[in-house]
This record gives C-alpha cells, structure tokens and sequence, in this order.
C-alpha cells in the first residue's frame, strides 16, 4: 500500500492546479501508452480528462492516475494491464519537460457518459521498479555487515536493476540484514529504520523518488538542500 499526499494534479487542456505549495501553469505534452511488445504506441493526450501523479517522501515511487475519455471503444479492444504509459509536461514557460514512465496495473471503473457516447475509465500505474518490487518476494537479503546506504544502493541497483540516478547521503555504523521472505522496498523500509546520518545528529531516513531519481537520505539533509533550491519550480 503507498501513502501519498497529493502533490500535483494536471486537467487537459493545458490548466493545472499543481503542488499544495505553488500554483503554477502546467502544459501536458505527451501521454503516450507502449505495447508490451513495444511494437506500437497509442497517443492518448487528445482524450486524457486528467492525470494525477502522487509523490512523496514517505512512498518510495510515485503513482500515476488516469481519467481517459473513451468514444471508439478502445477498452473492449485493448489490454491496458502492464502496458508502458509515458506522460511527459512541463510546470513553466521554457521549462525542461518533465518525463515520467509507468506501467499499469489497474483499469476502473468504467461509467458511461450521460450522453451515451463514450465511457470513462481510469489507469493507474506504478513504476517499473515498484512493479519489480512487488513480484520479488524473496530475494538473497545481505548477511553480512554492510553500511545502511550501501545496502539501499545493492538493493536499487542490482536486485531492482534500476538504471535512474541514486541519490545516497552517506550513513555511520554497520549492520547485518539477514531476513528472507521480504521484497525489495520492504527491505529498503527496514534499513531506513536503522540509518544514522553521518553529518546530522538526527537519524530520520527517508527512500522516495521523484523526477530527479532516487533519494535515500534524512531528513535534516532534505531541509538543508530545499533552503538552496527554494524557487526552482522542479517538482
């Protein structure tokens, strides 16, 4: 289960009510779903109502949801589940565009439109790393003494296989993690309670990710580098 406060929510076409901190334009550029063979893409953008993506520092992925305006029948023909869906916008004029790619995992519900011409339905996807995760439910857990953000880098990189940057703060002390029957970001979960930051007195890890990568560090440490970053705008 991922605990996710809202963070921003873009409604097509091209006006968004983004961040509970910020208001800000948002333009969607992209919503794009690839076979699971690759072999096709469908572009979505022209019928996507709203696309909702939660982030947070407390969930280690984000989660992508979808409302799509259905009028040619492509639910009764088409297989969403585990398909790849790209969603790429933008959050202020000659901004980087943002990219994020899921893989679905849920089409509900399906209601009918008043006027009787189409459905709606939505997608919600997850990461492929949080995809991995929930599959792997028992993997070779380290037993011998490793440092905490070592441990989280092992996990991350070779058990999830994730190519995305990996943002670690370094941590003190080591520690054995010797469970079994456990998947990855549980395993992350665990190693995060016993973290101690090397730089602040505090020892309150955190694991997320957001368009950046990966981040593996306190809280102190988040605090610290928001104080530099304040006004960005990059979500």
């Amino acid at each position: 289960k991922f605990t996710n406060p809202f963070v921003a929510k873009f409604i097509n076409p091209f006006v968004a009510m983004i961040s509970v901190a910020e208001n800000a334009t948002v333009s969607i550029l992209v919503v794009e779903i690839l076979s699971a063979a690759k072999l096709s893409v469908w572009k979505l953008l022209v019928i996507t109502v709203v696309a909702d993506i939660y982030e947070s520092v407390l969930a280690p992925t984000p989660i992508l949801e979808v409302i799509i305006q259905d009028m040619v029948g492509m639910y009764n023909h088409f297989n969403f589940t585990e398909q790849e869906i790209d969603i790429e916008f933008t959050t202020y004029n000659k901004a980087s565009p943002i990219k994020y790619k899921f893989k679905i995992i849920e089409v509900r519900p399906v209601v009918p439109e008043q006027n009787g011409k189409g459905i709606k339905y939505k997608l919600t996807g997850i990461t492929e790393e949080a995809f991995k995760s929930s599959n792997i439910q028992d993997f070779p857990f380290m037993r011998q003494n490793f440092e905490a953000s070592d441990a989280v880098a092992n996990i991350v990189e070779k058990i999830l296989e994730s190519k995305k940057p990996l943002f670690l703060e370094k941590t003190k002390g080591l520690h054995t993690f010797g469970k079994s029957k456990i998947n990855p970001f549980k395993a992350i979960d665990d190693i995060r309670k016993v973290s101690i930051s090397t730089q602040y007195d505090g020892s309150a890890f955190v694991f997320y990710e957001n368009n950046r990568g990966f981040h593996f560090k306190s809280l102190e440490k988040i605090i610290e580098e928001s104080k530099k970053n304040i006004g960005d705008k990059i979500f």
